[in-house]
């Protein structure tokens, strides 16, 4: 009996070893992917924004060029609008990015519940083998 007792014991920690491991790497593997997802994000923002900034500047520089101040006052002002737009879009990354996160932590959650359940209803059937009340089991000590 002491045996058997201490052959399911070294069972279970078997089993929560692996569990636990399992766990270690689905979290690994889903932060790794949130954040290379927020890093892709940031660098496509800043490439926009670049790109609307150097636009707006040619435009400005070319009215100038051209000598003409309604042109020119046209290109400022269109300048400032893109300089809002950019700020504005600033102010919505850290948003979407903490939309994302929260996404990725339920998927996660949903999947090691999901795991645990798969392990746990598994594990659990083995336990039935020997059920209360069985006389391989003994209840006095």
């Amino acid at each position: 009996m002491e045996k058997e007792r201490k052959k399911r014991k070294k069972n279970q920690k078997k089993i929560r070893k692996k569990i636990d491991k399992q766990q270690r790497k689905l979290i690994a593997k889903c932060s790794a992917a949130a954040a290379a997802a927020a890093a892709a994000a940031a660098a496509a923002a800043a490439t926009v924004a670049a790109a609307e900034t150097t636009e707006a500047a040619a435009a400005a520089e070319t009215a100038a060029a051209a000598g003409t101040r309604p042109a020119a006052a046209a290109a400022a002002q269109k300048s400032k609008q893109q300089h809002h737009k950019q700020k504005h879009k600033q102010q919505q990354q850290p948003q979407q990015q903490q939309q994302q996160q929260q996404q990725l932590q339920q998927q996660q959650q949903q999947q090691q519940q999901q795991q645990l359940d798969y392990t746990f209803s598994s594990y659990g059937t083995s336990l039935q083998a020997f059920p209360r009340g069985s006389p391989h089991i003994s209840t006095q000590p």
